[in-house]
């Protein structure tokens, strides 16, 4: 438990330390820490919701990045002033949303709570461990990953199995490179899910002002199916990867 306090507080000073940079670098990081954060609280039967203004910044970092990201892709491929228009309500967007976190991080810091020393039920998240395990073997024995949906599926258990495996590197000793593993798979559903937003936000903005734009859309979305057929051939790689933290037991 002492380990789990004090990696905690670490955590709390890290966060503190950047709470008010806007920099893509430190927004990732942010983002980062707030979720180790939320899973130690977790396994302390803590709920995000009780660290003061901490849901309303998970949700303003969300968004911010997921802006950053679709500027990101959209500069790799934009060739018409269709897609440069809609490019630069991009940008207007993010510098939006980089003056309201900035605005919330100068008014509202963060309140994290104290952890009470008490023991911590390592079966108990053992078992977790295993029922989040089995459910991402369950969904990727069911059929192929084909498209945006089946990510997202894929990745709402993978995020709950992944809060598991954040506790766990509190207290025990895992190898750090199986961690980064699991890390590039977490980024690897964000990058195909930042490409979904990016296309359905482009075809309604399309469809609202009566343009025609397929190509931009469609080389989006062939970008996006690279990304996914990757993932498909990967799944037996995954469930390894996944597997390969509870050898530590």
């Amino acid at each position: 438990m002492n380990m789990i306090i004090q990696n905690y507080n670490l955590l709390v000073n890290d966060y503190q330390l950047i709470e008010d940079s806007l920099t893509e670098a430190d927004i990732q990081k942010k983002r980062e820490i707030l979720s180790s954060i939320f899973s130690i609280l977790a396994s302390c039967q803590i709920k995000p919701a009780q660290v003061k203004n901490a849901v309303l910044a998970h949700k303003l970092l969300e968004k911010t990045k997921c802006i950053q990201a679709q500027i990101v892709k959209l500069q790799s491929v934009e060739s018409s002033l269709e897609a440069k228009e809609y490019l630069d309500i991009l940008v207007k967007r993010k510098l939006k949303l980089e003056e309201k976190l900035h605005k919330f991080s100068k008014r509202k810091k963060l309140k994290f709570p104290a952890i009470k020393k008490k023991e911590i039920d390592k079966d108990k998240i053992y078992r977790k461990f295993d029922k989040y395990f089995y459910k991402i073997i369950e969904r990727l024995s069911i059929e192929s990953i084909e498209d945006a949906e089946d990510i997202l599926s894929v990745q709402v258990k993978f995020n709950k199995f992944q809060t598991i495996v954040d506790v766990l590197s509190y207290i025990d000793n895992i190898d750090r490179s199986k961690l980064v593993k699991l890390r590039l798979y977490q980024e690897a559903f964000e990058e195909i899910l930042y490409f979904e937003a990016l296309i359905q936000n482009m075809k309604k903005f399309y469809k609202k002002e009566k343009l025609t734009e397929e190509n931009v859309t469609e080389t989006l979305e062939l970008n996006q199916n690279i990304l996914i057929e990757r993932l498909d051939s990967q799944k037996e790689e995954l469930i390894a990867d996944c597997r390969a933290v509870i050898l530590l037991k």
